[in-house]
């Protein structure tokens, strides 16, 4: 669903772009290869994530700082509460504010 609410904003969900990349769990290498060019990432917030700021990405492995959207600032996380059917016009919102 979110894919989807992020393309009717304006963006282009890079997993379209290559069928043989799913949801599933990837490697790092794997992750930065895939992404490396992408110009934003939408991260999916969760509960107890300990994702909240690019150092936090960074240290995650150095390989992410060789993402353009990290390079450029371009990581966003969605609210948790996103994931609730009445907030999808929100995360729209924000998400072609982001795009535009």
């Amino acid at each position: 669903m979110i894919s989807k609410v992020g393309e009717a904003s304006g963006g282009v969900n890079k997993l379209s772009d290559n069928p043989e990349v799913g949801w599933e769990e990837m490697s790092i290498d794997d992750f930065v290869s895939c992404y490396k060019d992408t110009d934003y990432i939408i991260c999916m917030d969760k509960h107890g994530d300990p994702v909240n700021t690019l150092d936090d990405i960074k240290n995650i492995s150095d390989k992410l700082g060789e993402l353009t959207a990290v390079q450029k600032n371009n990581v966003w996380r969605t609210r948790t509460d996103y994931l609730q059917m009445n907030r999808v016009g929100d995360m729209a919102r924000e998400l072609n504010g982001i795009f535009a």
